[in-house]
């Protein structure tokens, strides 16, 4: 990874190598409200945080869509000059030996276990729902031991009804995921809510590079000097604890 004092030695040294055209590729994931890709326009949290960015530095923005996996391929071979969003203990081993120069948090994510209201600090979690594939590292061990029961579903809404059902105690998701989801269905605003009393984990998103470090410390300086503004977009996104 590239030091900071390094890259702005860069710029100071070689002011034109700040890129005008950003090819950032994004994942083509309905993760509502933080980013998603409907109608062919990537939109959401994201979206509006970046093209603030592109704005303030007259940059020009393109994105281009992939699976989770596949964008990781892609950023490697050099098929973006970006990947957003990204996380230094995202697949270690695939980047091992990439120089990769990661952004300060645009956002902080948390994935925690969603219950219904009246059982919120109350009792032992026994029986975890978790989206089919997604590793849930906060609940490894017990699940491995068998002392807590996973139960997998293709997405949010089928987890729902099975919290609904009494067929599980919980749901581990991205707690913004979830609450926006519960606001576009059927169920109340505050069906399940977020027991912070159980495990759950942060994870910082990042805007990474490997060919244009010196975009990612504008992007810093971008975060830093608009700070009150970033806070406001999160809250209007409803991306707050």
């Amino acid at each position: 990874m590239k030091s900071l004092w390094a890259i702005g030695l860069m710029i100071i040294l070689s002011p034109t190598v700040i890129a005008k055209e950003l090819l950032i590729g994004v994942e083509q994931f309905d993760y509502s409200p933080i980013s998603a890709v409907k109608n062919d326009h990537y939109v959401g949290y994201s979206r509006d945080l970046l093209d603030a960015f592109a704005k303030q530095y007259n940059h020009t923005l393109m994105f281009k869509y992939f699976s989770v996996k596949s964008l990781f391929g892609a950023f490697k071979s050099a098929k973006v000059d970006f990947k957003f969003p990204d996380n230094p203990n995202w697949a270690m081993d695939f980047k091992k030996g990439l120089d990769i120069t990661y952004s300060a948090a645009a956002l902080t994510s948390i994935d925690g276990v969603m219950v219904l209201p009246n059982k919120r600090g109350k009792f032992q979690l026994k029986r975890l729902g978790t989206i089919m594939g997604f590793t849930r590292s906060a609940f490894t061990e017990q699940i491995n031991k068998g002392t807590i029961t996973r139960h997998e579903h293709e997405n949010i809404a089928g987890l729902i009804k099975l919290i609904k059902e009494d067929l599980i105690d919980g749901i581990y998701s991205n707690i913004f995921v979830t609450r926006h989801f519960l606001k576009g269905s059927k169920y109340a605003a505050n069906f399940v809510v977020f027991d912070n009393t159980l495990d759950y984990q942060e994870t910082d998103f990042s805007l990474s590079s490997i060919s244009k470090p010196e975009v990612i410390l504008q992007f810093n300086e971008f975060l830093k000097d608009n700070r009150a503004w970033v806070k406001k977009l999160k809250i209007q996104h409803g991306l707050m604890p």
